[in-house]
């Protein structure tokens, strides 16, 4: 009867051993996807911004060959 208890636990054990690492590498797996999304993300916005640098540099350039015209 101690033989059969004993080899339950066991299993058991490893039972318990392998779900724990399987979350943990679920964890890691769920964290580094979103910093790949925060990273695209961040990136989209930066290029929106320069975007919006490029566009306000072109309008100063514009104002300034107007200024000159005139």
């Amino acid at each position: 009867m101690m033989v059969i208890v004993a080899d339950v636990w066991c299993i058991l054990f490893w039972v318990q051993l392998i779900a724990f690492v399987g979350i943990i590498i679920c964890l890691v797996c769920w964290y580094d996807s979103e910093l790949k999304e925060a990273k695209k993300r961040r990136i989209k916005l930066l290029q929106k911004k320069n975007q919006e640098l490029r566009l306000a540099y072109i309008r100063i350039i514009q104002l300034e060959k107007s200024k000159k015209k005139q």
